[in-house]
């Protein structure tokens, strides 16, 4: 358990720690020797997720098997983390309960991650919408001068059909059937 890269803690019937290796002790800021035989209550569990981890607690000593959990704790610094954590009952050879081994790993960084991307697609849908909009606006805005552009050179090819020369009426019908095609 010792070279373990993530934390293993060991919780006897009353919760308290029985074992806690490097990882914990660099994930906590607490030595083992500083925690041995004391509850996570007010040490590493924040007085708002007491119930929720005493919940944890009493489903693995009536016989739930794993219990998986997010939750925020505190480290010895006093700085709020949050923490994936892994909880199996341990049971004796009768299946009476002796404990609790508890795998953890800090995941503040990876959710602070997260919000960020969660924040940059949510400002990226934001701008696409807004470049939707311009699009559209833009494309609307296009669409009279086309029309006039149509327009005039209808009337143009009416009152100069037997005045224009051949080059003349190819480029007339080319300017018309650009517009067309923008339209």
């Amino acid at each position: 358990f010792d070279r373990m890269p993530i934390g293993c803690i060991l919780n006897d019937t009353e919760f308290r720690f029985t074992y806690w290796n490097p990882a914990a002790e660099k994930i906590f800021g607490y030595t083992f020797d500083e925690v041995k035989g004391q509850h996570p209550f007010g040490i590493i569990t924040p007085s708002s997720s007491e119930s929720a981890v005493a919940s944890v607690f009493k489903q693995l000593a009536r016989g739930g098997i794993d219990v998986d959990a997010v939750g925020e704790n505190i480290t010895k610094d006093g700085r709020r983390i949050t923490c994936v954590w892994n909880n199996t009952s341990l049971r004796d050879g009768t299946g009476r309960f002796i404990g609790i081994i508890s795998m953890c790993q800090d995941v503040t960084e990876r959710k602070k991650d997260e919000e960020r991307l969660r924040m940059y697609a949510s400002a990226l849908a934001q701008n696409n919408r807004e470049l939707q909009d311009f699009a559209f606006v833009a494309s609307h805005d296009l669409q009279e001068p086309l029309r006039k552009i149509a327009a005039f050179g209808d009337r143009l090819q009416v009152a100069s059909a037997g005045v224009l020369g051949a080059e003349s009426r190819e480029y007339l019908e080319r300017m018309q059937k650009a517009a067309q095609r923008m339209q």
